[in-house]
């Protein structure tokens, strides 16, 4: 505990004091207000679900690794215990695939207490990438930074509740969690908030509670809503049944490398359910899909070629 002031006596004391006081208070706020130095690792590799970041941020798919890593290990040489930059640092890595490096950056940005760095360093934890799988460990990370109002942690914080990984399975905990971070405009808590809602998980189903959070989420850019959100449009679910704005909100999920979009918009164009009809552009998402390792996809392509094969050998 801090020394107490001693006791002053004198009128005059306490008046000088009290103008020192003053003073320090008005530096102190003046330097809280002084505008963070923006970088090019900001600019390269700034998360935009970062509550601490200081550009737009980039979305992680269009980070251009190399750059991005140059770009903060630049930084870093010269503001070494900057806990934003080695936490950017650490999204570059994971970009470049290296997760090993990854793990020790946000390690580093963690230990100077970053909130976003605690929580993806949870997520090596969840994912055993570049460290041994350990689902408690991500608990207590996710949590550590949830408990600082971090919304993606407490978003996947959520997730494992709702999963039962290295916690007890509590969909009401879960529930809690996603509104939480939903209600501070978190897209993946939306889209998981969402998933409750149509599945009428620790929540009674309600398929237009579920449309509007898809849809929140969705305009964000988050991927996994937007192929959400062109479910509900292709099975009419919370809306009318729209066929041509599921291709739509299909493709921009796809176009995000999303590999069960891509499946689906390739079904969608081998059958010519809301688009035209298109045996090439059908094989063309369905092997992205499985190039990225979406079985569904690959087995797709399979069954196609053997349907080509018959077909080819019943008309010798």
């Amino acid at each position: 505990m801090a020394a107490e002031w001693p006791r002053l006596h004198r009128v005059a004391d306490k008046i000088a004091v009290l103008l020192l006081a003053a003073i320090i208070v008005s530096a102190s706020g003046a330097a809280d207000a002084a505008p963070a130095t923006v970088t090019n690792c900001d600019r390269l590799a700034g998360s935009p679900l970062d509550p601490q970041k200081v550009t737009a941020g980039v979305p992680f798919v269009k980070i251009k690794a190399a750059a991005a890593i140059a770009a903060c290990r630049a930084a870093l040489a010269s503001d070494g215990n900057n806990p934003r930059l080695w936490y950017e640092l650490g999204l570059a890595l994971v970009k470049n695939g290296a997760y090993s490096d990854a793990f020790a950056a946000y390690s580093k940005a963690a230990a100077l207490g970053y909130p976003a760095a605690e929580d993806d360093l949870g997520g090596l934890y969840a994912t055993g990438r570049g460290v041994a799988k350990n689902d408690a460990q991500a608990v207590a990370l996710f949590r550590q930074a949830a408990d600082q109002n971090d919304p993606e942690a407490q978003k996947d914080l959520g997730e494992m509740y709702h999963a039962g990984r290295g916690v007890a399975k509590d969909d009401g905990q879960a529930l809690a969690l996603f509104k939480r971070a939903a209600a501070r405009g978190d897209p993946g808590a939306q889209d998981d908030l969402g998933t409750m809602y149509v599945n009428g998980s620790g929540v009674a189903e309600d398929d237009k509670q579920a449309l509007a959070l898809f849809k929140a989420a969705a305009m964000q850019g988050y991927a996994q809503a937007q192929k959400d959100l062109a479910e509900m449009f292709y099975a009419g679910r919370g809306t009318a049944k729209d066929p041509g704005k599921a291709v739509a909100w299909f493709r921009k999920a796809a176009e995000q490398s999303l590999p069960s979009a891509e499946y689906a918009l390739g079904l969608l164009y081998a059958k010519g359910l809301g688009v035209k009809a298109d045996s090439a552009q059908a094989a063309s998402w369905l092997r992205k899909a499985a190039a990225q390792g979406y079985a569904p996809a690959q087995a797709a392509l399979d069954k196609s070629q053997a349907d080509e094969s018959a077909a080819s050998k019943a008309t010798r």
